[in-house]
């Protein structure tokens, strides 16, 4: 099936917008929230296996890691009580982010989101924030996702403003 891996990003989207109606850190929400994950690991998986990877999905598949990161914000962050300086970081990292899709639009004419290696580390560490949030405090949890996010985000800013094409699947700023 063609399609088989945009399907799966939409069913992500469908879920991530159930989650704005659960209670945080409930079963239900835990549940969407786990099955968004997979979602997210099984539509790359799809498209590659399948041959079936495409722009058009990369994209879809981005949007829908955005949203995801919106719902979980607002669904997190009024239960979690971040501390000051946490928050000054992430508004930093958004900076770094928004920067970096403002090189890419004007430089290619288009959304340019790309799949680093530390962007994926990055964002499986979110990912699991939550759960590792039952185990560490949050300032040790905090300290190791703004060093990452930091570096994921000036990595990707870094390679749209020196690249001449756009390459989505560049894995580094140090190879390809």
């Amino acid at each position: 099936m063609k399609q088989a891996a945009n399907i799966v990003t939409g069913l992500r989207l469908l879920l991530t917008l159930l989650l704005l109606f659960t209670e945080p850190l409930s079963f239900i929400f835990f549940s969407l929230y786990l099955s968004c994950g997979i979602s997210d690991m099984l539509d790359g998986y799809i498209a590659r296996k399948t041959n079936t990877a495409s722009s058009t999905g990369a994209i879809l598949d981005s949007i829908a890691d955005s949203l995801f990161l919106l719902v979980t914000a607002i669904k997190l962050l009024p239960v979690l009580h971040l501390p000051t300086w946490l928050l000054c970081w992430t508004l930093f990292v958004l900076a770094i982010r928004l920067l970096s899709y403002l090189v890419g639009f004007v430089k290619y004419r288009q959304f340019v989101s790309l799949h680093t290696y530390l962007n994926k580390l990055t964002g499986l560490l979110l990912f699991l924030s939550p759960l590792l949030y039952l185990f560490l405090s949050i300032n040790i949890l905090g300290i190791i996702l703004v060093i990452l996010a930091v570096a994921s985000a000036c990595e990707e800013c870094w390679i749209t403003f020196i690249s001449k094409t756009v390459d989505r699947d560049r894995k580094s700023l140090f190879f390809h």
